[in-house]
């Protein structure tokens, strides 16, 4: 079965844009969450034109990783607004204006560009309020606005990643590479496969998360929400393939991946930072996993068929861990109303 787009080029790329890669062909991670949940969500979302709304968590990650990341990029891609605290001394409002020429001696009739034009000539150090506002304008233009709140919180973020003494030591490599591009077939359904680590030097995968509760207990609980467990070996897998069927080597620094490991960071202060490696037994589940979602996808192109939720009345009840708890909780002989 032949559902990839086998003209792309496979293996590993360096200096695509982030747009380029999320606008581009290829089934990725995210592409098997949504199978996971239903193959009308992906036809859906593979059919819209409607242009994916940011969140606020999704900038906030997004900035993070730069910052992070590709520091050197950091101030080219993203800006604070402007802050007329900064420059207290300069006239904004007409009648500032105004007395300022009175100071000088100098008439003070006129529309303000005028005013300004005659302030200029007088004292050439003038600052003025609108002049500041357009420079800020011209140097942010075209750059992400953050706000002061989450400058602080991605530059807080950033520092604390790189205090970490694990994660420094990855992400001061200089043979490290951030945001590669990798593409393969998937042999068994012929679909076109992508992916994007975030960090990648000798051996080993990088990933940030940002998080609201880095320890293990609730990081556990992100891992299965947001199917990290799939997210190892899809990457893992993935690279591998793409090597195995790209035709350049591999650039200096990295080798063939045997490790993902995730950074959690937490999105407020202090800012505490945790480092995991996910377990083999939910790598194997994460493994089934990907073939039970590019076989259904694969299937459903063949079939153009696009099924969403069972149209049958079923039995619902409370969470498995909940009935689990309720046993434990009555063998244990507590009360339970």
């Amino acid at each position: 079965m032949n559902t990839g787009t086998q003209d792309h080029p496979l293996g590993i790329f360096a200096g695509k844009s982030n747009a380029d890669y999320h606008g581009g062909p290829g089934k990725s991670k995210s592409t098997l969450d949504l199978v996971r949940r239903s193959l009308a969500h992906f036809k859906h979302a593979q059919d819209s034109t409607d242009e994916r709304e940011e969140t606020a968590a999704m900038l906030l990650g997004s900035a993070t990783h730069c910052a992070a990341l590709e520091p050197d990029e950091f101030e080219k891609e993203y800006a604070l607004p402007f802050d007329a605290s900064e420059w207290p001394d300069a006239l904004a409002t007409t009648d500032e204006i105004k007395a300022r020429l009175k100071d000088h001696g100098l008439k003070i009739s006129g529309r303000k560009d005028e005013l300004i034009e005659r302030l200029r000539e007088a004292d050439p150090g003038v600052q003025i309020l609108d002049d500041l506002k357009a420079m800020h304008a011209e140097e942010a233009d075209g750059k992400t606005i953050l706000t002061p709140a989450q400058w602080r919180d991605v530059v807080g973020m950033r520092d604390a990643v790189r205090e970490h003494p694990r994660i420094r030591k990855l992400l001061t490599n200089p043979r490290g590479k951030a945001e590669l591009s990798a593409y393969w077939i998937d042999e068994e359904t012929g679909l076109l496969c992508r992916c994007r680590p975030d960090w990648w030097v000798g051996d080993v995968v990088f990933d940030l998360k940002t998080t609201d509760d880095a320890r293990e207990h609730s990081f556990e609980r992100s891992i299965e929400k947001f199917r990290y467990y799939v997210q190892a070996p899809f990457y893992l897998d993935g690279l591998r393939k793409a090597i195995e069927q790209g035709d350049e080597p591999l650039p200096e620094g990295l080798e063939v991946p045997r490790h993902f490991v995730f950074g959690a960071i937490e999105k407020k202060a202090p800012y505490l930072t945790a480092v995991y490696v996910l377990e083999p037994e939910s790598m194997e589940i994460g493994r089934r996993e990907i073939r039970e979602d590019l076989s259904a996808l694969a299937d459903a192109i063949g079939r153009d068929d696009w099924p969403g939720y069972s149209r049958d009345i079923k039995p619902i009840g409370l969470p498995a861990w909940r009935l689990r708890q309720e046993e434990m909780e009555d063998e244990q002989g507590v009360f339970v109303q």
